[in-house]
């Protein structure tokens, strides 16, 4: 597997990185599944930080976290850590499918 992220040369000659066309080919099909996006702001971005030092994670994971507190929703998480980290918000994939089942 390739890992050198330096641009590919296209049939035609252009310089072109792998994997970067494949985000544009199925952004349509993205959209149409009608999700909404929780906008940046300096708040949000804000208390990510906070949770990433109050709690030892990462930025990602805290972004993750926070966005779960803010949307007051369960945490659906298989990362052991990040779910203890929740306060009891964290759930496994499987039990959040049990509360999707009739």
């Amino acid at each position: 597997m390739r890992t050198d992220p330096r641009p590919q040369k296209g049939p035609a000659g252009e310089g072109k990185r792998r994997g970067l066309d494949l985000p544009t080919t199925h952004i349509e099909d993205v959209l149409a599944l009608g999700l909404g996006m929780d906008p940046v702001s300096e708040e949000t971005t804000a208390e990510a930080v906070r949770a990433t030092y109050r709690r030892g994670l990462t930025l990602c994971d805290a972004g993750y976290l926070s966005l779960g507190e803010r949307m007051d929703c369960p945490l659906v998480t298989e990362d052991d850590e990040l779910r203890a980290a929740s306060g009891g918000r964290g759930i496994r994939l499987e039990e959040w499918r049990e509360t999707l089942l009739p």
